[in-house]
């Protein structure tokens, strides 16, 4: 389980906010409109509010792992995620296909 916040640019979504999450998720939404040309995601680790917590079924002094990530569509920003994962159950990770970036001769 993680808990999730998501701020969208109105002028990226404008109909955002008119959609049933309950039979979609915010990412196939957006992923529709268009796809982000550049993303940035950042992972802190943090201790969380009480609330936050509670949400999470977390222990008094377990440390979260926050995931920052931002998308830009076309230069444009267009969202603003935070996503908070109990620290003890989970672990973030990423693997990338890199191409070749210089011609070889």
């Amino acid at each position: 389980m993680q808990l999730e916040e998501r701020f969208v640019a109105p002028a990226f979504a404008p109909e955002y906010l008119a959609q049933d999450f309950t039979r979609m998720t915010t990412n196939f939404y957006l992923q529709r409109i268009v796809r982000p040309t550049e993303l940035e995601q950042v992972v802190f680790a943090v201790i969380p509010d009480a609330e936050t917590a509670t949400l999470l079924e977390m222990g008094e002094h377990e440390a979260c792992l926050l995931l920052l990530r931002r998308t830009w569509a076309a230069a444009v920003p267009a969202t603003r995620s935070l996503f908070t994962h109990p620290g003890s159950r989970y672990s973030l990770g990423s693997r990338y296909r890199v191409g070749r970036s210089a011609k070889r001769g």
